[in-house]
């Protein structure tokens, strides 16, 4: 009896470890057919869309033909309204509907919002875009350069609201750039439209915010030209950017990024660090580039959340510096131009914690600092139990 019982469950166990077995293998072959299938889509669907890009291709082939097919885009270009970039976007039904809140749609008059199509094809477009506007001081953002949850339209909403320049990429004939072109225009924004085509520009279209371009220094001249033209300066009391001074006008402090004290002189910060035992946080420009580093566009970003900057006050002593000055130029390596400017995290007697390029995206930012501040105290508990 107890013979039999034992092989019963030993059978059972046996069906069991069988029957797992099955159901891994099951669930195996189906994640690898999704995965199969979801390349299959993706493949298809990028097709599909180059012979789409193709087709809008050829119907805008010849400069009569673009100006028939965007003869509306025209039209609305032809009587746009000069716009004070300092004047806040009106509170409407349609934004709080889509959860947008009053608090965030303040203007930021130095801020530029490119609408285009997130498509690789138009990534070159899209760098031109973004060089010229740090080239003229201009911050340069599109709307898939961050991790966005929830809905993608109230994130594209805040910052149209925000931007005082639209530029929308209008090769292809995206639908959503030219919903998001609608809602700029009916925001009264100042936009510009760029599309490239093999004909030389008529005269009827070239006061019309429109920028038909052949190649890219086309584009990076006309634009430059365009953007200094509309571009307005905060702290110049929104008078308009002038070629030969433009530079002039993009006062370095440190309370345009930073909140709390930040210091100039490496010296005065170091003897602040040993009196307080924290790092230094020093982020080093050179004053010579046209866009000081990228300063306002990386910086900027790297500090936008407000959390991050209450991290770097709290925990750091916090130091803007130039170039020029022997004792920030120490820190650069020999073989960084400084293009882009640098973050050097400094223990008060003066090891380098971590040194590299300041990332232009607020979620890295604030990643980057906790790291940062971890670092710091292992480094500081180690030194404290070696002592």
């Amino acid at each position: 009896m107890f013979e039999f019982a034992y092989k019963d469950v030993f059978m059972l166990t046996l069906l069991a470890l069988l029957f797992t077995f099955v159901v891994i293998v099951l669930t195996y072959l189906m994640k690898h057919m999704q995965r199969q299938n979801k390349e299959l889509i993706n493949t298809m669907r990028d097709s599909y869309e180059k012979q789409i890009y193709m087709i809008n291709d050829n119907l805008t082939a010849s400069m009569d033909r673009w100006r028939d097919v965007n003869h509306l885009l025209l039209s609305s270009q032809a009587v746009q309204p000069a716009v004070d970039p300092s004047q806040k976007v009106r509170f409407s039904s349609f934004l709080k509907a889509n959860g947008v809140r009053s608090e965030e749609i303040d203007p930021d008059p130095n801020l530029v919002f490119v609408l285009t199509p997130f498509n690789n094809r138009f990534d070159n477009v899209f760098e031109t875009i973004r060089n010229t506007c740090l080239d003229v001081g201009l911050k340069c953002y599109r709307g898939d350069e961050e991790f966005i949850q929830g809905d993608i339209l109230q994130h594209i909403l805040k910052v149209i609201c925000k931007a005082s320049i639209i530029i929308a990429n209008i090769e292809g004939r995206n639908p959503n750039v030219f919903y998001e072109l609608g809602l700029a225009h009916a925001m009264d924004k100042s936009t510009l439209l760029i599309s490239k085509t093999v004909d030389a520009l008529p005269i009827d279209i070239k006061s019309k915010k429109i920028i038909v371009y052949q190649e890219s220094n086309d584009l990076k001249s006309k634009l430059k030209d365009e953007l200094l033209k509309l571009a307005y300066i905060k702290k110049n009391n929104n008078k308009q950017i002038n070629k030969n001074n433009y530079q002039n006008n993009l006062e370095v402090t440190g309370d345009k990024y930073f909140t709390g004290k930040v210091y100039y002189e490496l010296e005065n910060a170091s003897n602040a660090a040993q009196q307080q035992t924290k790092p230094l946080f020093i982020v080093i420009y050179d004053n010579n580039k046209m866009t000081r580093s990228k300063l306002d566009h990386s910086l900027g970003y790297f500090l936008e959340y407000e959390t991050t900057k209450d991290l770097v006050n709290n925990n750091f002593i916090q130091v803007l510096g130039e170039a020029a000055d022997p004792n920030f130029s120490k820190l650069v390596p020999e073989d960084d131009p400084l293009e882009n400017c640098l973050l050097v995290i400094m223990s008060p007697n003066g090891y380098i914690l971590r040194r590299e390029g300041v990332y232009a995206n607020p979620d890295e930012g604030l990643k980057r600092v906790r790291e940062s501040i971890k670092s710091w105290t292992e480094a500081y508990k180690i030194n404290t139990e070696f002592n």
